[in-house]
């Protein structure tokens, strides 16, 4: 596992070069779009992207990982998690996406500044993103590409949960992921309220008081959310929960492959097991069936470009009002 890991490092690696250019141009094309009316050089300057890597980082053994943290001005430049906190404001809200397993890295940086851009246009608040970056590998064999990253997740879990447990209470931070990056969200929930993954937990629970959370066609277990399972802590954290069902989705149809044996099924798929005895965090989850609008299609494009789909997410994302009676 450690040289497939050392393996995914260095294809990561050598793709965030390519990434940075495409990156580059569809920020042009954002600043551009925020621009009219206002001035080029204000527009810039609301203009808050981060890249967060863990794709280096193996299995958990010291409390501060070294996350690789980039900052986007005029380019990409190297930063630090310093300088991170010191952007922090209760003014702003701070969205982290988590991309898919098996996703390229040109085309999640295009797919981040899009969903940057729909959250920009609608806000008056000002967003900070966060293009949060784990090791998926991509290559012929698509079960055991998913079956490895399944084996990572909660590492990865443990390095967002680590980094949301450095920002401060009254954050206002808003994560969305897309198939198993809705594993590593809800993992780093349950570890930023005192959970362990991957046989680690923080010393002490800190971060923000309250997260708010898209999932859409989420592929982790569909119990793992429920009390005293896998991510049993994670709702204590997340003040509201949009999650997006799809039951008829082929590839989580499937999802039980990914485990060696095993019948477990997706909760993106079959929605939430168990959510009528979620007790008092139940009037915090809403879900939604967009199989009308996905059909037979496990596609990050497809829910972006639904109109109904991102107006929902757009306001669990941007701290509006609740979604209710869908």
């Amino acid at each position: 596992m450690a040289g497939t890991l050392a393996n995914i490092a260095a294809v990561s690696s050598g793709r965030r070069l390519r990434a940075a250019f495409q990156a580059i141009a569809v920020l042009a094309l954002l600043v551009a779009g925020q621009g009219i009316g206002v001035a080029q050089d204000e527009a810039q300057s609301r203009v808050s992207v981060w890249h967060i890597s863990s794709c280096h980082l193996g299995s958990p053994r010291r409390y501060e990982p070294d996350l690789e943290i980039r900052k986007y001005d005029n380019g990409w430049e190297r930063s630090s998690l310093e300088e991170f906190q010191a952007g922090s404001s209760p003014d702003q809200i701070t969205c982290i996406f988590v991309h898919a397993a098996r996703a390229l890295d040109d085309a999640t940086f295009s797919r981040s500044f899009e969903l940057y851009h729909s959250m920009a246009r609608r806000s008056d608040a000002p967003v900070r993103l966060v293009i949060w970056s784990w090791p998926t590998p991509r290559s012929l064999c698509v079960v055991r590409d998913f079956r490895i990253s399944y084996g990572v997740l909660d590492y990865h879990a443990y390095y967002l949960g680590w980094f949301l447990s450095q920002l401060p209470e009254n954050e206002r931070v808003s994560l969305i992921g897309f198939s198993m990056g809705a594993g590593v969200i809800c993992g780093a929930a349950h570890v930023v309220a005192g959970g362990s993954l991957a046989g680690c937990s923080l010393p002490e629970s800190r971060g923000p008081s309250q997260l708010h959370v898209v999932l859409w066609s989420a592929a982790f277990d569909n119990h793992w959310l429920m009390s005293g399972h896998h991510y049993g802590r994670a709702m204590s954290r997340i003040g509201e929960l949009f999650m997006l069902v799809n039951r008829l989705d082929p590839v989580l149809k499937r999802y039980h492959l990914v485990q060696a044996c095993g019948r477990a099924s997706a909760a993106g798929y079959t929605g939430i097991a168990g959510l009528a005895r979620m007790g008092e965090y139940r009037s915090l989850i809403t879900q939604m069936d967009g199989s009308r609008w996905l059909g037979r299609h496990h596609d990050f494009d497809r829910h972006i470009h639904s109109s109904r789909i991102l107006g929902y997410s757009l306001e669990t994302l941007l701290w509006e009002s609740s979604n209710e009676n869908l």
